[in-house]
């Protein structure tokens, strides 16, 4: 999916990382095989995924996020190795991440969803002004 479908601009993983380091205040349990902290973080966001000609979007909710990833969840599955758009709106402005699930596990009243950033680089990345 390019940037044209979404209508959200990329983001590269430094405005991420900016962004995170706005956002978050407490850090989760510490656990020594994560390559990043997790940090709790409220809020919904929406999911673009599948084929081209089948592009479906699905409205779901934040668990935590990290610099690398970001947990959701969500009512239904979500196939393994799935490429997304993430697009989310938290400060105002809407930007997008691109991701790929790489679990999504049952839990009590739905899915947890695990997705790994995947980071565009920084010339292809859109400017959004920072209001922070």
């Amino acid at each position: 999916m390019s940037q044209a479908e979404t209508q959200v601009p990329f983001v590269a993983e430094s405005y991420w990382l900016r962004f995170l380091s706005r956002a978050v205040e407490v850090e989760c349990k510490s656990d020594p095989k994560r390559n990043s902290r997790r940090y709790p973080f409220y809020g919904d966001v929406k999911l673009i995924f599948g084929p081209e000609d089948d592009t479906r979007t699905r409205s779901l909710s934040f668990i935590n996020i990290s610099a690398d990833g970001i947990t959701l969840k969500g009512s239904s599955e979500m196939p393994v190795d799935s490429r997304v758009v993430i697009q989310l709106n938290p400060e105002g402005s809407w930007f997008a991440l691109a991701g790929k699930v790489v679990h999504c596990t049952g839990t009590l009243g739905g899915f947890k969803i695990g997705i790994t950033l995947e980071f565009c680089d920084e010339d292809a990345a859109e400017t959004i002004e920072e209001s922070n």
